[in-house]
């Protein structure tokens, strides 16, 4: 395996990204677990989980939340979707 994709591999796997998501919150768990289970293989999901739980950083744990419940709640998973009803629109 090239030393790129086992670093891949060692530092972001489902375990890790759902610990994560749980420290978040029960949306992001649930977010999390609806795109692993839109995707055949796990790996592909591991950009899109990370782009979204990074935003957490970036808003904090409560606005990103806000965002992932109502996406979860329209059975949205995209990631431009998620990013678009997060934190500004449902902080007005």
């Amino acid at each position: 395996m090239p030393s790129k994709h086992q670093y891949v591999n060692e530092s972001m796997n489902p375990q890790r990204l759902r610990s994560w998501a749980k420290k978040i919150g029960e949306f992001s768990s649930v977010f999390v677990e609806d795109i692993f289970a839109s995707m055949e293989y796990p790996p592909q999901a591991y950009n899109k989980i990370v782009a979204i739980l990074s935003l957490a950083k970036l808003y904090g744990n409560t606005e990103l939340e806000l965002a992932l419940m109502y996406a979860t709640k329209h059975n949205t998973t995209t990631t431009s979707r998620s990013d678009r009803y997060s934190i500004k629109a449902l902080s007005e």
